[in-house]
């Protein structure tokens, strides 16, 4: 017997469409043994085997599910068998032979694009969400509200100096006023900051405002309220004190640098970084986020928070100690206010960083301006109003009554503070 070669069409598509199975070639019909014209063609080669790494599934694993590619499950339940690749290399041969084989690849996904769509994974493409759009007009309101207290600032700044020469303003000392309301300046613009979108000069800036805001706002007036309290203690006991304004500016300014220099090692040691968060809210939708990055953010909130406390403390002490200062330089009760204050916004500010709700960070950071301006216009309410109420409402010095007993008492108090 010789044999006789016999070729069969090239497979197609349509042929393997309508190729007879196993039981119909078995068949006792020769009919259905025969099949349809259309399913007379060759078989196609044996496609290639995918051959993967076994770290791309391990690495594939441990990506959080928001953020997790779909490729490495793609890439398994991808198959081309030899016809699709004949036809790849079929369309590569009619469009150019010699050139690049792309634009035939590219050719064929875009004929095959829905075949291809059945092998994605369940819940992609991701549908990306961005939380921001969530706490527009609460960052609104945040920057709205610090804003207008920044301008009450520079009001009350103004009406400081216009009436210095006024006794509860002078009595007070202009320069170390003007220090205090600089420093709640430098709080309202932190509390704007605050409520803007994350970015690294603003997570820089804002931590220098809040923590030097805050140290100028107290420390002048905890040193002016310890240097009455001795001045008065030595007086009662007939002791000449000698101190000086320069003195006094050398210690705010001896702490204010120390701060500057913490401020510097946090800025260098914990740079912040801008992270960008994803979580899955449901199949696919992720839900993102951006917020600033501090990999030693527990020990420097922790020495923050520390600096606050002391300072809080101190400014009780001196509250109780100069409860027998002369009345007209006694400032007890202000600053046992000031003190509880700020100690009841910053317990709120405390709270609001430490316990978890699910809010974006620019709702929790517009949360915490708001909490800043909150303490920063009960700080001008509770030291400034009085003030300025009592120039407002003070007597003509001429209608004054003569108090001998508070005469030979100014005689007592030696020495306030030189100028």
């Amino acid at each position: 017997f010789d044999l006789i070669p016999v070729t069969f069409p090239r497979s197609t598509t349509l042929c393997e469409e309508n190729r007879g199975t196993v039981a119909e070639k078995c068949s006792s019909n020769i009919t259905i043994q025969r099949g349809n014209k259309e399913g007379s063609c060759g078989y196609i080669g044996t496609p290639l085997k995918k051959l993967f790494a076994s770290e791309f599934g391990r690495k594939t694993e441990r990506e959080p599910e928001a953020t997790r590619s779909p490729a490495y499950k793609t890439l398994q339940d991808f198959k081309l068998s030899g016809m699709e690749m004949s036809e790849i290399f079929r369309e590569w041969t009619l469009i150019d032979p010699e050139g690049d084989n792309r634009e035939a690849v590219c050719t064929w996904v875009a004929t095959n694009l829905n075949q291809l769509l059945r092998i994605v994974p369940p819940g992609y493409p991701r549908i990306v969400d961005p939380l921001l759009k969530d706490s527009d007009n609460l960052q609104y309101g945040a920057i709205g509200l610090a804003s207008f207290i920044g301008f009450v600032v520079l009001i009350t700044m103004a009406l400081t100096n216009h009436w210095k020469e006024e006794k509860p303003i002078k009595t007070a000392q202009i320069n170390f006023l003007n220090l205090i309301l600089l420093g709640y300046f430098f709080l309202s613009v932190g509390s704007i900051l605050r409520a803007l979108d994350e970015t690294v000069g603003i997570c820089i800036a804002e931590e220098w405002l809040e923590v030097l805001g805050f140290v100028l706002a107290f420390v002048p007036l905890l040193v002016k309220a310890r240097a009455i309290t001795v001045i008065d203690r030595e007086a009662r006991q007939y002791r000449r004190v000698t101190t000086t304004q320069e003195t006094l500016y050398r210690i705010v300014a001896g702490i204010t640098g120390l701060t500057i220099i913490y401020l510097i090692v946090w800025s260098v040691v914990d740079t912040p970084t801008i992270v960008k968060t994803y979580a899955l809210a449901d199949e696919r939708t992720v839900k993102s986020d951006i917020s600033c990055g501090k990999a030693h953010a527990l020990i420097f909130s922790s020495i923050r928070t520390g600096i606050e406390a002391v300072i809080i403390v101190v400014t009780l002490v001196y509250a109780v100690e100069g409860r027998k200062v002369r009345q007209e330089f006694n400032e007890s009760q202000t600053l046992a206010f000031l003190a509880y204050s700020h100690f009841i916004w910053g317990l709120l500010r405390n709270v609001a960083i430490n316990v978890s709700f699910d809010a974006s960070t620019q709702k929790f950071n517009a949360i915490i301006s708001f909490i800043i301006s909150g303490d920063t216009i009960f700080g001008l309410l509770i030291y400034f109003f009085p003030k300025f109420l009592n120039v407002l409402t003070k007597e003509p010095d001429n209608k004054r009554p003569v108090n001998f007993r508070k005469e030979k008492e100014k005689n007592l108090f030696r020495t306030w503070i030189r100028r």
